[in-house]
């Protein structure tokens, strides 16, 4: 981003938000009250937001202990104030866009495949083609992805970006955090039918 872009970083004393052209949001945690403050003021004001929220970073599981705790992205007032609400206590599992995992701890000599559900592929269908935020994209890897609905009686425009496949279900975020493997989660998966829309402009 620093290539095209000049970046700064936002601090808990941060109160010049209306000079920003953009604000990112990556995974807070502990944001201040203040600073959730200044950020509501900033994007009802007409400021650009690009936030993303996560149920359980498993990224860091690379650089951290097996024994580090999930945690679920916490934007204090905020969803509520742009009128929608993150579903952080669940997680999606679609098994028509799932990709394939090595079940396996000795994948040299006997690697075994299996499909892992919670690490899936946003393609085709789902891209809401009608935006042009996501027209182009052609495949997006997803993995622990919750849902976005919108409020009841909430007044916003809520544009659906990304949404899973019909074959897919809601599950607990437990399988998550308790880190259970893809085969376990495929004998309990069972498609739910309802829409689940991944991310949205609001």
């Amino acid at each position: 981003l620093e290539k095209f872009y000049d970046v700064y970083k936002v601090s808990s004393e941060h109160d010049n938000l209306k000079y920003l052209d953009a604000l990112m949001i990556v995974h807070p945690q502990n944001l201040g009250q203040k600073l959730q403050e200044n950020i509501r003021d900033y994007s009802l004001s007409g400021g650009k937001v690009l936030a993303f929220f996560d149920v359980a970073t498993e990224a860091q599981q690379i650089y951290a202990p097996v024994t580090s705790m999930f945690t679920a992205s916490d934007y204090g007032i905020l969803p509520k104030a742009w009128g929608i609400r993150f579903v952080d206590k669940g997680v999606v599992a679609d098994l028509g866009n799932s990709s394939f995992v090595d079940a396996t701890k000795d994948y040299a000599s006997n690697p075994e495949f299996t499909q892992d559900a919670i690490q899936f592929y946003v393609r085709n269908d789902g891209f809401v083609r009608q935006s042009r935020i996501v027209a182009n994209l052609k495949k997006m890897l997803v993995t622990s992805a919750s849902i976005f609905v919108p409020e009841k009686d909430a007044k916003i425009k809520f544009e659906p970006l990304l949404v899973a496949g019909k074959n897919s279900q809601l599950m607990s975020a437990k399988v998550v955090y308790d880190r259970i493997v893809p085969a376990v989660i495929l004998r309990n998966f069972k498609a739910d039918n309802k829409a689940k829309v991944l991310s949205a402009r609001i």
